[in-house]
């Protein structure tokens, strides 16, 4: 593959290490909220702690889903694309993570 593409070098680094780094931190802890897991991945003196890392079954199309529920048992009916659409950005408009909880 080097050779292919002609490339003298590859980095390869944890997503979240570089997330801690990027905010001139060196030691926290990195919550990642993608579409359908969720990872906790704490680091320590710029490294990710391997066997601390958690990944939970959980993500923003299950809270977009929720939403969705909760709606439907209101009374609304959002069932189209559209509509499914428009909850999400809602969601990523309007709801977000509490620092301080």
């Amino acid at each position: 593959m080097f050779e292919k593409f002609d490339l003298p070098r590859f980095f390869l680094a944890n997503r979240s290490v570089l997330g801690i780094a990027s905010n001139k931190e060196k030691t926290g802890i990195v919550l990642n909220c993608g579409k359908t897991i969720t990872t906790v991945v704490p680091i320590y003196m710029g490294h990710a702690i391997q066997p601390a890392i958690m990944s939970l079954k959980f993500g923003g199309q299950d809270l977009t889903n929720f939403l969705v529920e909760m709606l439907n048992n209101r009374e609304y009916s959002l069932t189209t694309p559209k509509e499914l659409h428009d909850v999400n950005t809602f969601k990523e408009k309007q709801c977000y993570v509490a620092m301080d909880f």
